[in-house]
């Protein structure tokens, strides 16, 4: 135990020396950083600013206002420029990147700290530039001639804010200073198993351990081969084991789906089907009778028979027996139908199964997932319009569902719904993502892709 001890306190002290190198080469790479972001910034400034000022003079020479003004909206598009303007020898702006500036004064402008700056330059007729450290941005100032006679001066003014260019730098700092300190970490973890000689009694109980933990209790031993190995090995049992749960925990969901949806059916619907049949037969002796609230008894029955719709819609969407036996693409019309009830939203499916089907599981998963982001989408997007799009070919399942509603289907915090659509595309072996559409009219698209194998064509998986 002393060696070890030892050996021990002498790695502490390297990692914390290690620790302070790291932390002496972060803040030498953020200053560096900083500066290599002001020069470039400085750079890009005095090129804008020399470009500008050339064409200004030349634009407003000929009184070419359309194409100044096109000019400047070039120049709104840069990400770091924060203003610019174009002001005349009265300093009165004539051209800006943001329009409401126009025909103001520059000293009514939030560029009112740089009228000095625009005059010292007027005077100069020479480029200047200011960097402001404590707010960190970059004013600049070019001048340039109106007419053809020297009193003409007009001068652009442009101001760059360089804080997201910094912490951009920051951030690419952390970064590297952090990838160093995992290698330092790695590095000081290999010499602690090439030198420390208590790693192989320590990773027997670990093995020992582990094998205990998986059969829930009592202690392992007697591990044979080396024992690196052992821990692999546990380990990989550990998580195909922990595959398996996940696996038999979507099965229970969905049997208890199942389970929930024939219950639906079998009770709640036959029980509004029977009071619908009553409310029929009291709307008509009232009618029978001119009674006044013969109307209402009949309103009452409508809302009885929607909602045995609805009902049997849900019962339909929670034990799927069109996707138990095989007829996927009915399944699915059946769930957009009853998405377009439920949600007041139009809902349309187009279906490519192909000709040769994959086993029921995948159908299963495939109706699931469809199911759970079409709502997703009905709830969380206010769309008007959803769109279900499948296609099975011999070696891909591709679907989609599209939403032209006002965001995406999901937020940055997934829920409960979302994490079991992340387990179904896991079983199946594929990936899923969602994006916003390039369409204008806006909304999102969620993709779901599978390579399909053996084992998705048949009735296991």
């Amino acid at each position: 135990m002393t060696v070890l001890h030892r050996l021990n306190t002498r790695l502490s002290l390297l990692m914390v020396f290690g620790l302070i190198l790291v932390g002496a080469n972060w803040w030498r790479n953020q200053s560096w950083s900083r500066e290599r972001v002001s020069r470039r910034l400085e750079i890009e400034m005095m090129d804008t600013g020399m470009r500008l000022s050339g064409m200004m003079q030349h634009f407003v020479r000929r009184g070419l206002v359309s194409s100044a003004e096109l000019e400047m909206s070039y120049a709104a598009a840069s990400p770091v420029l924060d203003l610019g303007v174009v002001c005349d020898s009265q300093d009165r702006v004539r051209f800006a990147t943001q329009l409401q500036w126009i025909r103001t004064a520059m000293s009514e402008t939030p560029l009112m700290d740089a009228v000095a700056l625009a005059e010292q330059v007027r005077v100069s007729m020479a480029p200047r530039m200011v960097f402001d450290e404590e707010q960190a941005v970059i004013t600049g100032a070019f001048p340039f001639y109106e007419e053809y006679h020297s009193r003409s001066r007009g001068v652009v003014v442009l101001r760059f804010d360089a804080n997201a260019e910094l912490r951009h730098a920051a951030l690419e700092a952390l970064l590297e200073s952090l990838a160093q300190a995992c290698a330092m970490l790695a590095l000081c973890l290999l010499l602690w198993l090439a030198l420390d000689v208590m790693v192989t009694r320590r990773l027997q109980d670990l093995a020992a351990y582990a094998k205990a933990v998986e059969v829930g209790g009592g202690t392992g031993h007697g591990a044979v081969g080396d024992e690196l190995a052992v821990v692999a090995s546990n380990f990989e049992e550990a998580v195909t084991n922990l595959r398996a749960s996940e696996l038999r925990l979507v099965e229970a969901a969905e049997a208890e789906r199942r389970r929930i949806g024939a219950d639906l059916h079998d009770d709640v619907c036959q029980r509004l089907s029977a009071a619908q049949l009553k409310i029929g037969v009291l709307e008509s002796a009232l009618r029978r009778e001119e009674h006044a609230q013969a109307a209402l008894a009949g309103a009452v029955a409508e809302d009885l028979a929607k909602a045995t719709r609805v009902a049997r819609g849900y019962a339909h969407g929670l034990a799927p027996m069109l996707v138990q036996t095989g007829r996927l693409e009915e399944a699915l019309q059946d769930l957009a139908a009853t998405i377009s009830d439920s949600f007041a939203v139009r809902c349309e499916c187009r279906c490519d199964l192909g000709e040769r089907a994959p086993g029921v599981w995948v159908d299963t998963h495939v109706y699931r997932i469809i199911q759970e982001l079409a709502a997703n989408a009905a709830k969380h997007a206010r769309p008007s319009l959803i769109e279900i799009a499948v296609k099975i070919t011999p070696e891909t399942l591709t679907l989609h569902v599209t939403s032209d509603g006002g965001g995406l289907l999901r937020t940055s915090g997934e829920g409960i719904g979302l994490a079991l659509v992340s387990q179904r595309v896991r079983a199946l072996g594929g990936q899923w993502s969602i994006h916003a559409r390039e369409e204008a009219a806006g909304g999102s698209t969620a993709t779901c892709e599978v390579s399909l194998e053996a084992r998705h064509f048949s009735d296991e998986g």
